[in-house]
C-alpha cells in the first residue's frame, strides 16, 4: 500500500507541469474572437466563402458573449459570400429604423472592432460609392434569389447616395433626422425604382412606408432644395435673427398745447432678437427738445435733449428677400431733460413720463452673405424705416405760477437706420 501511494504521488509531480501548462495557454474568449475575424477576412481573401461563412456563423453566436461583429460587418459579409437573402434582411432592417418612423426595432447591442476586417470591409465596400453599389447590384441581380429581394435592395441601396440623413438633438426630443439631397442622378434613380417596387409588391412589408413617407419625403427635399438654390435665403423668411441698428430721426410733440418742440442731434440706437415672428427690442432716442409755453423761451439754453427708453414687441406681417414689414407695441419711459435742467427750484429733479408705443418697422435688405449650406447663417445689410407713435402724459407741479399741469401728448417719431442682421 505504501509503495502504490509512493507511485501515485511520484505521477502527480510527473503530470502537474504539464497540466498547469495546459491551463496557461488555453485561449480566452477575446482571442478566440480576434482568431475568427483573423480567419473570416483571410478566407474572404482567398475566395475560401465556406470557411468565411463558418467563422461569420460563430462570431454571430458569441455577439452577446461580446464578440466584435456590428450589423454592417454582419450584411456585407453576407454579401460577399453569396448569402444575399440573409444579408439583404439584414440590410433593410438597419435602413428601416432609420427611414420608416413606425419602426419600433430596436438595433440590437454590440461590439466593435477596429482591425484589418473592419479596414478591408470600409475601404472595399463602401456603399457610399456607386461603383460599389452598381457592382453589388448587378451581382444581386444575377443571382437566384426572388424578384422582390433583388428590387428592394436596389432601393434601398441607392438610398444612401441619394441622401444624407442628419441628426439633431433637441431638448425634450432624444433627436430627429433631417435629410438632404446629395446625389440628384441618385435620388432620381431611387425614386423610379422605388415607385415601380410598390407598383409590383403592393403587400410587401416595405411598401407602406416607401409610399407614405421615403418617397414624399425625398421628392419634397428635391422640391424645397430647388426652391432653395434658386433663392438660397427663402427658408429665413419669417425666422429668427439678431440685430443692431444705429441712425437719426425726426419728430415733434403733439396732442398738448403747454408742450412744443424743435430737434437737435437725433440719434436712435436699438437691438433686436426674432425667434420665428415674434421679436422683442430694446430701442433707444435721443434729440428732441422740449418746450414748456408757460415757461418762458429765453429761460431755456437748449442744452440737453429728451431721452426715451423702451422695449418693444414686433411681428412679422411680410417677409421676403428685400422687404420686411414689423407692426410693434412697446412701454417705455420719456425723459423731458430739457426741462428739468433750465429750472430754478432744484427740488424738481424729474420730470418724465410713462409712454405706449405703437409703430411699425418696415426693413429693406440691400446686400446679404449667401449661406454656405443650407440652414447656414446669413449677415444682412439693413436699411430700417421706422415710425413711432409714444403715447405718454406731461405732469408739472414745479412752475413757478405754482400752478400743476397734468396733460397727454403724443410723440412722433420718423426713424432712419442702418443695421446689421445676423439671419
Amino acid at each position: 500500500m505504501k509503495r502504490i501511494l509512493i507511485h501515485a504521488i511520484i505521477l502527480v509531480c510527473a503530470l502537474a507541469p504539464a497540466l498547469f501548462a495546459l491551463d496557461l495557454t488555453a485561449p480566452s474568449k477575446a482571442e478566440l474572437h480576434k482568431r475568427a475575424r483573423s480567419t473570416l477576412l483571410k478566407s474572404i481573401e482567398k475566395g475560401d466563402f465556406q470557411r468565411a461563412g463558418d467563422a461569420l456563423d460563430y462570431l454571430k453566436s458569441e455577439t452577446k458573449e461580446g464578440a466584435p461583429l456590428t450589423e454592417k460587418e454582419e450584411y456585407l459579409v453576407d454579401f460577399i459570400i453569396g448569402r444575399y437573402e440573409e444579408g439583404i434582411r439584414l440590410f433593410a432592417d438597419y435602413n428601416r429604423r432609420v427611414i420608416d418612423s413606425t419602426y419600433k426595432q430596436k438595433a440590437p447591442i454590440r461590439e466593435s472592432a477596429d482591425d484589418a476586417l473592419e479596414k478591408y470591409l470600409r475601404k472595399n465596400y463602401d456603399f457610399l460609392n456607386r461603383n460599389v453599389i452598381d457592382s453589388l447590384v448587378q451581382v444581386i441581380n444575377a443571382s437566384e434569389i426572388s424578384s422582390e429581394q433583388k428590387e428592394l435592395f436596389a432601393v434601398l441601396s441607392y438610398i444612401d447616395l441619394a441622401v444624407n440623413f442628419d441628426i439633431h438633438f433637441m431638448p425634450g426630443r432624444r433627436f430627429y433626422f433631417s435629410m438632404l439631397i446629395a446625389d440628384s442622378t441618385c435620388a432620381d434613380i431611387f425614386l423610379m425604382r422605388a415607385k415601380n417596387f410598390i407598383d409590383h409588391y403592393p403587400y410587401s412589408e416595405h411598401t407602406r412606408y416607401l409610399k407614405d413617407q421615403v418617397v414624399p419625403a425625398i421628392e419634397a427635399t428635391i422640391e424645397e432644395q430647388q426652391r432653395i438654390k434658386k433663392d438660397p435665403w427663402t427658408y429665413k423668411y419669417y425666422s429668427g435673427g439678431l440685430g443692431v441698428y444705429l441712425g437719426s430721426w425726426m419728430g415733434f410733440i403733439a396732442g398738448t398745447d403747454v408742450l412744443e418742440s424743435n430737434m437737435k442731434f437725433p440719434i436712435m440706437f436699438e437691438a433686436s432678437l426674432q425667434v420665428w415672428r415674434i421679436s422683442a427690442s430694446f430701442l433707444y432716442t435721443s434729440g428732441l427738445l422740449t418746450y414748456a409755453s408757460y415757461l418762458e423761451r429765453s429761460r431755456f439754453l437748449d442744452k440737453t435733449a429728451d431721452e426715451s427708453y423702451g422695449v418693444n414687441i414686433g411681428y412679422t406681417v411680410f417677409d421676403s428677400r428685400f422687404l420686411k414689414v414689423e407692426p410693434f407695441l412697446g412701454y417705455g419711459k420719456y425723459y423731458f431733460l430739457n426741462v428739468v435742467d433750465q429750472r430754478d427750484d432744484w427740488r424738481c429733479s424729474e420730470c418724465s413720463s410713462n409712454v405706449v408705443s405703437l409703430g411699425a418697422n418696415a426693413d429693406f435688405r440691400f446686400f446679404m452673405t449667401r449661406p454656405t449650406e443650407i440652414l447656414g447663417a446669413s449677415f444682412a445689410f439693413t436699411l430700417r424705416f421706422k415710425y413711432m407713435a409714444q403715447f405718454g402724459n406731461f405732469y408739472d407741479d414745479c412752475s413757478s405760477s405754482k400752478k400743476t399741469y397734468d396733460e397727454g401728448f403724443i410723440v412722433n417719431t420718423f426713424g432712419l437706420t442702418l443695421g446689421v442682421y445676423l439671419w
